[in-house]
């Protein structure tokens, strides 16, 4: 098969070393850091698909004009296509790259698709890639609140919906691990696999649950007036990153306060969010789960508390745990080839595990 070629010209970003993976054939252009004017040629990797028996998806990321335009415009962070699809009455919007078998990314409170940046570049080497905005933030629309992870979930749905997408593995961290929960319980036949990341199980059984209500309630307090201030972020930031990526200067932090800056959330949308955080309950319907599950964390989360991924593991039937030494909330954005590699090793032995199935006589 002849591998396709696509040229175009994107503005500067700040520097990031993965430039390298976006000049080595791969078929979504996240990111491309390179002084403007420039020119990338783009090659989709038509032989990973081959590799893996699946047909080659019509991704929407290098060869739809449309798409070109508008990031050779406005600049912004993308991983691929960036549509907006309409999903249980709101606007919700998406981007996708890679290919093979599905892989959703939901992300945690206050965070939007650009946030997972650091994590991209290994997860689409090996998996159709999906990431979105939840309702509340980035480019997504941000009804008023409160919010609940069920509604949140139903907006996943909707969003899988609209792609005509069966089913996807699926990795949720923080909120987006509540969500993630709620979704394998409400739909199970739309999880394949399912990653948990530093979340909570929710309920006044969950450790630190007192202390996180009382960080929702100082933060509504901080944004009375409008935007939380700068110590309020500060200390923020102390608790989702250790101190060595809170001091180099070649960190991913930059990369994750600039995807707040690119697209900061709205105030009552960050606030929905936090309704949701405080009234999920999947405690008691934890066992109810079957799916193959991967429980993974910080283990020095000041914000969850990592004794909530050990009260999941043990609920969640066969869930296995992996705790990320001397990390944080931020696990992983400041440490994604290592995250990725056990996301990608656990997708692939529960895929191995999986029984072969055949449908035999008429």
């Amino acid at each position: 098969m002849a591998r396709r070629t696509l040229s175009l010209s994107v503005p500067y970003l700040p520097p990031n070393p993965s430039i390298a993976f976006y000049q080595q054939g791969h078929d979504c252009v996240p990111w491309a850091t390179v002084r403007s004017p420039a020119t990338i040629t783009l090659r989709p990797d038509e032989r990973s698909r081959a590799r893996q028996g699946f047909p080659a998806h019509d991704l929407r990321s290098v060869a739809d004009p449309a798409f070109v335009e508008a990031r050779s415009l406005d600049g912004a962070d993308r991983i691929g296509s960036m549509p907006t699809v309409q999903a249980n009455d709101i606007d919700i919007y998406y981007e996708e790259c890679g290919s093979g078998e599905p892989l959703l990314l939901i992300m945690g409170w206050g965070g939007n698709a650009t946030t997972w940046k650091p994590q991209i570049p290994g997860l689409a080497e090996q998996y159709r890639l999906i990431v979105f905005d939840n309702r509340g933030v980035g480019r997504t629309s941000a009804p008023e609140g409160p919010y609940t992870i069920g509604e949140m979930a139903a907006d996943t749905v909707g969003l899988m919906d609209a792609l005509d997408l069966p089913w996807a593995h699926v990795f949720g961290i923080s909120m987006g691990g509540m969500i993630a929960q709620e979704l394998a319980l409400q739909h199970p036949e739309r999880v394949g696999t399912l990653t948990l990341g530093c979340t909570s199980p929710g309920s006044s059984r969950a450790p630190g649950a007192k202390q996180l209500r009382s960080d929702i309630a100082v933060f509504r307090e901080a944004t009375n007036g409008g935007s939380p201030d700068l110590e309020w972020f500060s200390d923020f930031l102390k608790r989702l990153w250790t101190e060595e990526a809170l001091t180099k200067s070649d960190s991913y932090l930059q990369d994750f306060v600039f995807s707040l800056i690119r697209f900061p959330p709205k105030r009552h949308g960050l606030r929905g969010q936090a309704d949701a955080v405080a009234g999920h309950d999947a405690y008691k319907r934890l066992r109810q789960i079957s799916h193959p599950t991967l429980v993974i964390t910080g283990a020095e989360d000041t914000l969850i508390d990592p004794r909530n991924s050990t009260i999941l593991a043990k609920r969640i039937p066969g869930a296995e745990l992996r705790l990320f030494a001397d990390l944080k909330h931020a696990f992983h954005l400041e440490r994604p080839d290592l995250v990725n590699s056990v996301i990608i090793d656990f997708i692939e032995r529960a895929r191995d595990a999986a029984p072969d199935v055949a449908v035999v006589g008429s």
